[in-house]
């Protein structure tokens, strides 16, 4: 695949994931403790984490990584962004979306990318298909809770 075709997948998955966010209904639970606000949160905290990695490598300095475990991130993130309005959110995914574009769009091809201390080091292609993955598994997920809730 090529690097283009690997932004632009992860584009459309970002796109997507904010139509179905929209018209998901906003109380129904998507996980245990998390309705779609929370998802939006969570895809909200990773990409502009991911934003900022790769502009620290645009500039030529290295990216300060998490040290920690998902599970604690993800938590955290939810928590943080609770109380931001979902249009916000949605904002900032997408000027984070546009950075991380952009910065995947000049990174290095021989070198790796790395979200957090210990996490698989990945190169461009392989990273835009991996945040593709993430944002489309929450997707489906929405979209089941979305088509439960008007099969109601």
């Amino acid at each position: 695949m090529t690097r283009a075709r690997a932004i632009a997948g992860l584009d459309d998955a970002v796109d997507e994931f904010v139509r179905a966010f929209q018209s998901a209904p906003p109380s129904d639970p998507v996980y245990p403790g998390w309705r779609s606000h929370e998802v939006l949160a969570h895809l909200v905290f990773w990409h502009e984490t991911y934003a900022g990695i790769l502009q620290a490598v645009r500039a030529g300095r290295e990216p300060v990584l998490m040290e920690g475990v998902f599970r604690d991130f993800n938590r955290q993130a939810a928590e943080r962004l609770r109380s931001v309005p979902g249009r916000v959110l949605i904002e900032r995914l997408q000027h984070a979306n546009r950075l991380v574009g952009e910065g995947l769009r000049s990174f290095p091809a021989h070198a790796r990318i790395r979200i957090k201390e210990g996490s698989k080091p990945r190169g461009p292609v392989e990273f835009a298909t991996a945040i593709e993955g993430h944002f489309r598994g929450h997707l489906a997920d929405l979209r089941h809770v979305t088509r439960t809730r008007k099969a109601s």
